[in-house]
């Protein structure tokens, strides 16, 4: 399942900044800088201007590499304002051998080299699966902060009802989080459940959703995101308490970095037209 413009619910795009905030606080406590040139990877998905936009607006000076299987979301994340697009499948390689007389090997694909990153958004709202689980391992070790998204509807039930005690979901349950939920996220994190910081249970387009976000440290909150949540927090907050500037002088601001985005994107787009 992907999300589109219009399927993106406003409890999604809370999350989404309050996770993005809680990642720029811990790069801020490790590189000792209000504002660095971070590294971020994303996938790109069906709209990622809203993901892209977000992070620019946290970090201004961040580097964003988006990724994505579909050309038309590539292109859609570069023109978004991703500094690097790359059309590739960042999974782990998967081969299945599929039963019966057909039986063939599922197609492989190669993982890129891109390194490795501050932050990593593996937002990819699928199912709990081995896949998942898999690719969780894999980038946990390339970056310092991991953000990771995936369905929690009755997809698989007997699944987690087989597996469950297989894995230690006690310290989730002792944070009240459910024990079906619990399962999930211990059978997907296993011993890097240490690092989870933050469970967020969101209502998604057609069914709830998890995010967590995982970085080293000590603590760690379970919110469920409730109506009304979202218009608390974008009608509450005033900028010009909170940092005590003058609203006037805001919007002073607002208006010189607009003018000095608009010279740097005339002077880029001029560059691109010399033969």
């Amino acid at each position: 399942m992907g999300f589109n413009g219009d399927s993106i619910t406003d409890q999604k795009r809370l999350v989404r900044g309050e996770h993005w905030l809680a990642a720029r606080s811990y790069l801020r406590y490790k590189s000792h800088a209000h504002h660095d040139a971070w590294k971020v990877l994303t996938i790109a998905g069906p709209a990622p201007a809203g993901e892209i936009g977000c992070i620019l607006e946290l970090m201004p000076r961040a580097h964003i590499t988006a990724v994505d299987l579909d050309q038309a979301r590539v292109d859609a994340a570069s023109k978004a304002g991703a500094h690097k697009a790359i059309l590739c499948n960042i999974a782990p390689v998967v081969v299945v051998n599929r039963p019966g007389p057909s039986s063939y090997p599922v197609k492989e694909w190669k993982i890129p080299d891109l390194g490795r990153f501050d932050a990593i958004c593996l937002d990819l709202t699928g199912h709990a699966d081995d896949l998942l689980r898999r690719t969780i391992r894999l980038y946990s070790a390339k970056t310092k902060v991991l953000i990771v998204t995936f369905s929690y509807g009755r997809d698989v039930v007997e699944f987690y009802v087989h597996n469950a005690l297989k894995h230690p979901t006690e310290s989730f349950e002792a944070d009240g989080i459910h024990p079906s939920l619990s399962a999930r996220i211990g059978y997907l994190c296993g011993s890097l459940g240490n690092k989870i910081r933050s469970v967020m249970v969101y209502r998604g387009p057609q069914q709830p959703m998890v995010s967590i976000l995982m970085h080293e440290g000590v603590g760690r909150s379970f919110v469920k995101v409730q109506d009304g949540d979202f218009e608390l927090a974008v009608t509450h907050p005033d900028v010009s308490k909170l940092y005590d500037c003058p609203s006037d002088r805001i919007l002073h601001i607002r208006r010189s970095l607009a003018a000095r985005k608009a010279v740097a994107t005339k002077n880029a787009n001029a560059k691109k037209e010399q033969p």
